[in-house]
């Protein structure tokens, strides 16, 4: 059997170095979400800014800059990560989102605000392609998921904080106090991961996992690397043409829900007579899910693979946003936000697994660059999405029906992505060793 879902290679155990690696990546995407999700917690606080009394559709826009740059980041890290190593593209990554969120604090015009968001976003993109590529590489097969998940549960530790923080400093230091907190740590994380992130295995050794046997040619790695037109071939060739498309449309789909809901869906509570605090707090309970969700579903899919466990996690979404209509009381509010965030942003975590599956290594960061920048264009539509639907006046369930329809299509197109193409000659034999578990064995 692959392993892509495999029981019996399971139980193999991390070693230090993967330790290592999983702890910097969960760091690093707490801060990075924290940078990403504060704006949602901020929306209210620009609206009410006198000097740059700001309109609903003007502060959609700064939520898509900031998304646009995210998928410029993604986009570079296609071009970049494959050839130069994960380490130097994550650590780049790292920096630029930091001194941006640094700036943005002393931001006086609006103009400036809205390009140090776009910097942010450019920062942010390029990371998480990136760390996914190195935790799916670093992992023991079998434990692909696992590591992924529990990486990436700092996205979500990085967004309940924001939720909490913006409940508490906003009403009383206003918005700049949160690019000033998300800056701080930074001074801490960025020395930890010049000294002790190792550069990925599968990067250091790649010629341990071809690209496609018995279907490409045989490509040196130099000359991949040198030709992004190369890579994007490989990308779509040996039958992973319609998996590349349909894992681009799916991540449109959750990130414009995930991008819009984290935006809008404050606001949209509020003004559904919710308190101003209770609406905040939605934040950190659609983040409880970021979080939760991964790590609940991350064996299940590791055992059963990953598309019913995805498919599953948008259709509870799609259920919760259905839910959020008859406008329940806040304590069932919140146990809906964190469905949503299970099938949104925490969604994002095992659809990154699963694309990072599906490429060999040599193109790997590619194939995910690609499906993450691309797929930046939902949560570039997403705030906008919604802003358009509060202008036009429709109603409070016409705004949730409308953020429910991208989650059940995405249903359908997850049920469609095929086989990962080497699965399908390699199902009833053992995995063949990678890079991977050379790394393993080594450290």
């Amino acid at each position: 059997m692959s392993d892509i879902a495999n029981p019996s290679i399971a139980t193999s155990s991390f070693t230090r170095q993967s330790r290592i690696v999983i702890a910097l990546c969960f760091l690093v995407l707490v801060l990075e979400n924290y940078d990403l999700s504060m704006f949602g917690g901020i929306v209210p606080a620009l609206l009410d800014y006198e000097p740059w009394a700001l309109t609903p559709n003007e502060v959609s826009s700064m939520a898509s800059l900031g998304v646009a740059g995210m998928l410029v980041g993604a986009l570079s890290t296609a071009a970049l990560a494959d050839r130069f190593g994960r380490r130097k593209i994550l650590i780049g990554a790292i920096a630029t989102f930091s001194v941006a969120i640094g700036l943005s604090a002393a931001a006086s015009t609006l103009e400036l605000f809205g390009l140090m968001r776009f910097a942010v976003g450019i920062g942010a993109g390029a990371l998480t392609p990136t760390a996914t590529t190195m935790l799916v590489e670093i992992a023991p097969p079998g434990r692909r998921n696992l590591a992924t998940a529990l990486g990436f549960a700092g996205l979500g530790v990085g967004g309940i904080t924001a939720g909490l923080l913006a409940a508490w400093l906003v009403p009383h230091f206003g918005f700049r106090s949160m690019c000033v907190t998300g800056f701080l740590p930074a001074l801490v994380v960025l020395p930890l991961a010049l000294r002790f992130l190792p550069e990925s295995p599968a990067f250091a050794a790649p010629h341990s996992e071809p690209l496609a046997p018995g279907v490409i040619a045989p490509e040196t790695v130099s000359s991949l690397a040198a030709s992004l037109g190369a890579r994007i071939r490989a990308v779509f060739g040996a039958g992973r043409a319609a998996g590349t498309v349909l894992f681009w449309m799916t991540t449109f789909c959750c990130m414009l829900v995930g991008f819009g809901a984290s935006t809008w869906l404050p606001a949209l509570l509020h003004s559904a007579a919710y308190g101003i605090g209770s609406s905040l707090l939605v934040l950190s309970a659609l983040n409880i899910g970021t979080v939760a969700g991964p790590l609940a579903l991350s064996p299940l899919a590791d055992r059963f693979g990953p598309k019913p466990v995805v498919a599953g996690a948008f259709c509870a979404a799609a259920l919760a946003v259905f839910a959020l209509c008859a406008q329940p009381p806040i304590a069932v509010v919140y146990v809906l936000a964190g469905l949503i965030g299970v099938g949104s942003t925490g969604n994002q975590t095992m659809i990154n697994s699963y694309v990072g599956f599906y490429y060999p290594a040599p193109v790997r960061a590619t194939g995910l660059g690609l499906s993450m920048g691309i797929g930046r264009f939902g949560g570039v539509v997403g705030p906008l999405y919604l802003s358009m639907l509060i202008t036009a006046g429709l109603g409070f369930n016409g705004k949730f029906l409308a953020l429910a329809a991208p989650t059940l299509f995405a249903v359908v197109l997850v049920a469609l992505i095929p086989a990962q193409p080497n699965q399908k000659s390699t199902s009833s034999s053992a995995p063949r060793p990678t890079a991977t578990d050379s790394f393993d064995q080594k450290a």
